[in-house]
């Protein structure tokens, strides 16, 4: 029988060329999904192997302007990404401070501790975002929205003021994007409001409401009423009434305030 003796260097230079041959193959896998990276919105599925609730929403929606957004389950949160490659980390991370209940709190800071940990991403076969730390270890998994579920403003829900000041623009379930409509309104007393004029299904009717975004920290959604003419939402505490580019904004029993729009979208004719 012939003995076979194999050298150790070239045993070593053999798993060094597989091994650089694996590195880029995976390289060019993350290199050609980049774009399905970018512009979609993520839901967590997991997150440190825990499983996501249903009735809990995490979101990941990162853009072409390397800005983060998205909800934590409870607060929203936004921030600053860097994506290179398959590298992908976030930093500068901005959250609202509401009060939560303990479960969905906890699942919510486990999540925002893989936003900090964030080292590296891949998406695999079945399109799902995986992240992973510094030591490339599991952090969580993401799977991506279908077009029914977009942000309100489309590609990056956070809106910023010329004062600087975030507003948190919040995400939901819309019928159809194009039948969406953004606008900006300046008001008195300093006031600026951002509407998303949108269509939402409940046990299969469809309604017309105005989500309002920038009175206060949270978020007012006014179903539509009938009116003779223009629009009118309302739920009693808080009115947007208009006609045009001109609105006239409600808070309870105060005087109504007069608001101007300052970037009305092409408007839909079934909305209103």
């Amino acid at each position: 029988m012939k003995k076979f003796i194999i050298n150790p260097l070239l045993l070593i230079l053999l798993i060094t060329i597989a091994a650089c041959t694996t590195s880029t193959d995976t390289l060019k896998e993350v290199n050609s999904t980049n774009k399905q990276l970018i512009n979609q919105l993520w839901q967590a599925e997991d997150i440190l192997s825990l499983v996501i609730p249903d009735k809990v929403n995490i979101t990941l929606l990162m853009n072409n302007d390397n800005k983060v957004s998205g909800s934590a389950g409870c607060n929203n949160y936004s921030g600053k990404l860097f994506q290179e490659k398959n590298k992908l980390s976030f930093s500068q991370m901005i959250v609202t401070m509401k009060a939560c209940i303990p479960v969905i709190a906890n699942i919510e800071h486990k999540y925002l501790q893989v936003l900090n940990q964030s080292k590296y991403y891949i998406i695999d076969e079945q399109g799902m975002l995986l992240l992973h730390d510094k030591n490339k270890k599991y952090l969580a998994k993401f799977s991506p929205k279908t077009a029914d579920y977009q942000a309100l403003t489309g590609s990056n829900p956070v809106i910023t003021q010329g004062n600087d000041k975030h507003i948190d623009i919040t995400l939901e379930r819309v019928i159809n994007l194009k039948t969406t409509m953004l606008t900006q309104y300046n008001c008195n007393k300093n006031t600026h409001i951002t509407v998303s004029f949108t269509q939402r299904t409940h046990n299969k009717n469809t309604k017309n409401i105005a989500i309002i975004n920038g009175y206060g920290k949270q978020v007012i959604t006014l179903p539509t009423k009938q009116v003779g003419s223009g629009f009118l939402y309302s739920n009693g505490m808080y009115s947007l009434r208009g006609k045009g580019e001109q609105a006239t904004w409600t808070v309870g029993k105060m005087i109504p305030m007069q608001c101007s729009a300052i970037n009305p979208t092409e408007k839909q004719n079934n909305l209103h």
